[in-house]
């Protein structure tokens, strides 16, 4: 499913600009046109050239006088389509000469400057920079499109060169055309945005000097670089959740204590935490089927980012499973969450909030330390639980004790129950012995600890720590705007995404991260062919019956938070850093609370 087309009401500002031998090319353009509309003898259908023109009402294309369809226009796109262009407010068939000279394959001094073509080829697209699927491409770039042969500078404009960005909005750009290199250049009016994925369409519309346009048209994706606020990885790091995976040995259907029938993945480490394109391709469909392949291996992973306002930092960690298995049924995709809110003044956690996704909901239950301010009831968005736990259980004073059990992956707290019966388990252990047996050992259920660490592991990798009896393994933690922001354009049908929705939050003057004439347009699910699937992305969570803030959890923490619990005495709820609404106040004096 693609994002639907949106549309400014304002005229695009790209200005055509034509360097060295364009104006050659330009009136040579004009006087075939000329030419061709000169009244002459030849019959429809007959051969025609600039020496042999086409009557009036027929245009000579390729080398043949076709029937001219004639109309009002404005622009092209108010043509009938095709080869139809509007010139002096007309809908007409160019009418260029086909040509009689084609290259001369004799030539072999080196100095055969003719294009690599035959008269009636359509143009080739030589290369592009940036090339398709780059990524880390400067903020300030210039896009650059080779053809191989002499192109129509007129042919170049707003409608055949179309640039937008992952909200499908089409972007300003300055165009100028090369015809010593057979070169266009895009110049962007402004500045590319960080971590932004973007897309460039050479349409039919663009024409050699033939008239023959570009066929098929030619896609060029990238993205830009993103520089994440230095502070920022080291605060990520610090306050990673100390994950408590439960890992389910056993394969195929097998019963539980009550009987029912759990149905497994066929490999234990569908478990572990990982990136959604931990396959190496950039397609969610094919995600379940090969996390049960052993030769695809999955490396613990973690999404994590950082916002900041004057009073907190507020820090979201996503996990993702390729898949979701329990009583008699197994779906493709599955998440789980966590947002852990830390005073800036004293460097200390004031709450988590765990989430879990239901069929139509999130379920969520919220903790703090010991000494913390944080309490419920806040506002009326949603429903909400705070359990206090003592500051012990947090591991070195930061990292939360987060229990994911296995197949359900519902987001728990190691030492203490959920509510409403919600991730239940008995004690500080996972089910079975809590000493353990080595990762693909036959024991029906197990665990392993993941802490935060530079590379991912696989299970197979995991270690047996002699103090705690526990197997560990390490996770790779990935930021999100450079490792999933990026690619929220991608809503291919074998791609990542699927359902679109823009954005509209709650509260009249909530920040929404782009200009008052534009919408941000943000995915809802994974793409997935099973049957079943639970791929709701943490870009639309929250979505309260009767608000408009589905999204919110995640791009406006402060409203939710603020709205949900109690956290202190009236803090300041000004950002100083929030990427996905486009927010950086860390250097403005307006903002003494935010400089480092």
């Amino acid at each position: 499913m693609h994002a639907p087309h949106l549309s400014r009401a304002r005229r695009p500002r790209w200005s055509t600009k034509i360097t060295r031998y364009a104006g050659v090319f330009l009136a040579l353009s004009l006087l075939t046109s000329a030419c061709a509309d000169d009244d002459a003898t030849a019959d429809d259908g007959a051969q025609c050239s600039i020496d042999n023109p086409c009557p009036e009402t027929q245009s000579c294309l390729q080398g043949v006088c076709i029937a001219r369809e004639i109309s009002q226009c404005t622009y092209d796109s108010d043509c009938p389509g095709g080869d139809y262009r509007c010139i002096d407010q007309t809908c007409k068939l160019p009418t260029p000469d086909a040509g009689t000279n084609p290259n001369n394959s004799s030539d072999t001094t080196g100095n055969n400057t003719l294009p690599d073509t035959t008269p009636g080829d359509a143009p080739r697209v030589i290369s592009t920079s940036p090339a398709n699927g780059d990524s880390d491409v400067a903020l300030d770039t210039q896009l650059t499109i080779k053809f191989n042969e002499p192109m129509d500078p007129v042919s170049m404009n707003f409608y055949s060169l179309v640039f937008r960005d992952a909200n499908n909005m089409s972007l300003d750009a300055d165009i100028e055309y090369d015809a010593e290199t057979y070169t266009t250049t895009l110049s962007p009016i402004e500045p590319l945005k960080p971590a932004e994925g973007y897309t460039l369409e050479i349409r039919s519309g663009v024409r050699n000097m033939g008239m023959v346009g570009v066929n098929p048209k030619v896609t060029v994706a990238f993205s830009t670089a993103y520089e994440e606020p230095a502070k920022h990885a080291t605060l990520a790091r610090t306050w990673a959740p100390l994950i408590y995976q439960g890992i389910d040995l056993n394969e195929g259907v097998t019963p539980n204590e009550q009987g029912d029938n759990i149905v497994n993945p066929t490999r234990p480490d569908a478990d572990i935490p990982t990136r959604i394109d931990f396959d190496g391709n950039r397609s969610a469909v094919d995600n379940q089927s090969n996390s049960m392949r052993a030769a695809t291996p999955i490396n613990a992973s973690i999404y994590y980012s950082v916002t900041e306002s004057t009073s907190y930092y507020f820090l979201h960690y996503f996990l993702y499973y390729p898949s979701r298995y329990g009583v008699d049924t197994r779906a493709e995709h599955d998440f789980a969450g966590l947002l852990v809110v830390v005073d800036k003044a004293t460097d200390k956690m004031l709450m988590t909030e765990n989430v879990s996704l239901a069929a139509a909901r999130e379920l969520t239950n919220g903790f703090k330390p010991e000494g913390s301010p944080a309490r419920v009831p806040g506002g009326d968005l949603g429903d909400r639980s705070m359990s206090t736990f003592p500051l012990s259980q947090l591991e070195d004073g930061t990292h939360f004790p987060l229990y994911v059990p296995a197949g359900s992956h519902e987001a728990c707290h190691w030492y203490q129950t959920g509510r409403d019966g919600f991730c239940l388990h008995a004690s500080a252990q996972f089910p079975g012995p809590s000493t353990g047996a080595a990762p693909g050992a036959a024991r029906p259920t197990s665990g392993v600890v993941l802490r935060p660490g530079d590379t991912g592991q696989t299970f197979e990798q995991a270690t047996k720590n002699a103090d705690t009896g526990f197997w560990e393994m390490r996770y790779e933690l990935l930021p999100i705007p450079s490792s999933l922001w990026t690619l929220r354009g991608n809503y291919d049908t074998d791609g990542l995404f699927e359902l679109p929705f823009s954005y509209r939050p709650e509260g009249t003057d909530r920040p929404t991260g782009v200009g008052p004439d534009e919408v941000l347009m943000l995915p809802k699910n994974l793409q997935s062919n099973a049957t079943d699937a639970n791929g709701r992305l943490p870009f639309s969570w929250l979505a309260t019956p009767g608000k408009r803030n589905q999204g919110q959890w995640l791009l406006d923490p402060v409203y939710i938070v603020e709205n949900r619990y109690v956290l202190g005495a009236s803090p300041s709820a000004d950002y100083c850093y929030n990427f996905f609404l486009n927010i950086d106040n860390r250097a403005s004096s307006a903002h003494p609370g935010c400089q480092d």
